[in-house]
């Protein structure tokens, strides 16, 4: 699992609680997470401004792995 934590960003349209189990505890933990949309657009938008030929290969990875999940 990768977490990626940051403060003080607007999310849009606005962040959604997701429940994750825990796997320590029968308990769930409520965090809240961006929207699909937003997560796919921040990735669009680093490939672009950084030009395809020079960006990062986790930003394709993670837009192919986001397109497998949601198939």
């Amino acid at each position: 699992m990768k977490l990626d934590l940051t403060t003080g960003d607007a999310m849009t349209p606005r962040e959604i609680e997701y429940t994750y189990p825990c796997i320590f505890s029968k308990e769930n933990i409520k965090i809240m997470v961006c929207p699909l949309e937003t997560i796919l657009a921040e990735k669009y938008e680093t490939i672009f401004r950084r030009n395809i030929a020079t960006t990062r290969m986790i930003d394709f990875y993670d837009l192919y792995t986001l397109y497998k999940l949601k198939k």
